[in-house]
């Protein structure tokens, strides 16, 4: 009876070390502590808001992305592509990147006037006026939901990280856009080492690729405005028009 018992006592502790250290590796708080951290499991990839719905709220480890988020992602990249779309608003355009990209670029610069930028901007409304009937105007969730995928990557004091990702389209590669949730507002973390100048040369250069190809546009408008934005966010991106 007594080695019975001895052996009841040592299942029981074994039981609950495996159960403490399950515990453990759950309660250490959000894997992805900074947006250096890597990739974990529990960071759901959402491709529209119903995905968001499923995960936020549940018992997976760490905050995922919840539907107000995901609506607030979709916002910030609508606003980029408008902007980018719309003369005169290269600083409006800035003024969606984070804190440090803004000053990096500089006030001074975003509030310049680009004729040539302009130029083709205005060209560019009446060729997609022309093709679709109407001025050029996203509509967030129907441009971005089942098109591009959206990740938590980490979060730290201040700050929620995400990505998202552009799947290769409409001739253009796949492409990652980080995005930065700083006091409930999302905002693109463009790249250190684009410069004002080089921005808007990029911007000039896609537009003007865009308008080009108009004869090749797509029949349908949800895919050429899902062209237009993947050019804008290749521009942002210091990517050529040609890459692959």
């Amino acid at each position: 009876m007594r080695k019975h018992l001895h052996w009841l006592l040592s299942a029981s502790l074994g039981l609950g070390g495996v159960a403490f250290m399950g515990c453990e590796r759950n309660s250490g708080g959000n894997p992805q502590a900074n947006k250096n951290s890597s990739q974990s499991a529990d960071s759901k990839i959402l491709n529209n808001k119903n995905d968001a719905a499923s995960v936020a709220g549940s018992k997976i480890p760490g905050d995922q992305i919840g539907t107000i988020d995901l609506t607030r992602i979709y916002g910030t990249l609508k606003d980029v592509a408008e902007d980018a779309f719309t003369k005169n608003h290269f600083d409006n355009l800035v003024g969606k990147f984070t804190a440090a990209d803004k000053d990096r670029i500089g006030k001074g610069f975003a509030n310049q006037k680009f004729d040539d930028l302009d130029g083709r901007i205005d060209q560019l409304n009446k060729d997609y006026k022309a093709k679709y009937g109407h001025s050029f105007d996203i509509e967030k969730t129907k441009v971005f939901e089942n098109w591009v995928s959206v990740q938590k990557t980490g979060e730290d004091k201040d700050n929620t990280y995400a990505n998202v990702m552009f799947p290769a389209s409409h001739g253009l590669p796949a492409l990652t856009v980080p995005v930065v949730k700083h006091l409930e507002v999302w905002r693109v973390d463009a790249p250190d080492d684009v410069s004002g100048s080089q921005l808007k040369q990029n911007l000039l250069d896609h537009l003007t690729a865009i308008d080009n190809m108009k004869d090749q546009w797509p029949a349908d408008e949800l895919e050429g405005q899902r062209m237009i934005v993947h050019h804008v966010f290749m521009a942002v991106f210091n990517r050529p028009v040609n890459a692959q």
